[in-house]
């Protein structure tokens, strides 16, 4: 795994112990499990860390645990498994939804579920073979001085592009993070930063070793707009839970900001979705470095959460 001008070692890590070892004495170190982000990245020279490091053959990151109160997914838990989890079916159809939309069948039997949950943002300009980027002109995110989606020289404005992440955290999910001071567990929207250019809150000997969900009764909507669905990554993910024990309504926004977007307010007779939608959708930083333009996406946004709310509100009248 190395070519003329970029020679990275790679090591096959045995146990969590000697992961957070390995990360904690090499500052350029990746982890490595399915591959199917990174490598297209390390190929195309986005990256290049002096090592990798593989955690597909460390024990307890594969596992699917299910109890009353949560499901626990190791983080080496593969896309396909998700898929087909009769428990994942059955008490959170919406990340089940969510996998399903993920690449090809090949893809999704070696990407894993905290890799997508990491997966690199994205950017037009930004995610081209290192030739493309020298001829137009390197950008924020690889050492240069502009943004060229918007011609500003302070913010990167690379969108999230986990597939899976608005659908976990409309969901309340958590993950765990293990490094040498221990493990903390912390919501999987606090792991998210909004910086285009660094956007994860995690430090290099930080492992995440497994996604946390708490099962309630809830009502899922899922929709991603993208060009080709077996390629393509999305240009706009929706992602809404409604509990219908409180009556309050979840939604989470990706592939249009730096980081997901999230809000959630309470459903009652008096309430004007358009206001919320509104006011909410302009506070997400969306700009023109996608395959769609700004004000489609935005369009479609706006007309889909209208969509799904006035479908939330008919089944609480017809509820009561």
């Amino acid at each position: 795994m190395s070519d003329k001008d970029n020679k990275t070692k790679y090591v096959l890590a045995n146990s969590i112990d000697n992961v957070i070892k390995i990360l904690s004495v090499n500052h350029n170190a990746k982890i490595i499990a399915g591959g199917t982000d990174i490598i297209p990245n390390y190929k195309q020279k986005n990256i290049q860390p002096d090592l990798f490091v593989d955690i597909s053959s460390v024990s307890g990151l594969h596992q699917i645990y299910c109890d009353s109160n949560e499901i626990r997914i190791g983080a080496c838990v593969k896309i396909s498994q998700i898929i087909s989890h009769k428990e994942i079916q059955n008490n959170v159809k919406i990340l089940s939804d969510a996998a399903k939309s993920i690449a090809t069948p090949v893809i999704r039997k070696n990407a894993t579920i905290a890799g997508n949950l990491l997966c690199e943002n994205r950017c037009i300009f930004y995610n081209q073979s290192e030739w493309w980027r020298e001829s137009i002109g390197k950008c924020l995110k690889c050492d240069g001085d502009i943004c060229i989606a918007t011609g500003g020289k302070k913010n990167c404005f690379s969108k999230s592009s986990s597939d899976l992440a608005p659908s976990l955290i409309v969901c309340d999910a958590e993950i765990s993070i293990q490094n040498t001071l221990g493990t903390k567990r912390i919501p999987l929207k606090e792991l998210y930063s909004g910086d285009g250019i660094n956007p994860f809150n995690i430090n290099q000997s930080d492992l995440i070793t497994s996604i946390h969900i708490p099962i309630t009764k809830r009502k899922y909507f899922y929709y991603k707009l993208r060009q080709r669905s077996s390629i393509d990554f999305s240009s706009l993910t929706i992602a809404v839970a409604y509990n219908t024990e409180s009556h309050s309504i979840v939604t989470c926004i990706g592939s249009c900001d730096p980081q997901p977007v999230s809000w959630k307010f309470s459903l009652d007779n008096q309430i004007n979705f358009q206001d919320i939608i509104k006011q909410k959708v302009k506070k997400i930083r969306l700009v023109n470095n996608d395959f769609y333009s700004r004000d489609y996406r935005k369009y479609v946004l706006i007309k889909k959460l209208e969509e799904i709310y006035i479908r939330i509100f008919h089944f609480e009248v017809q509820q009561n």
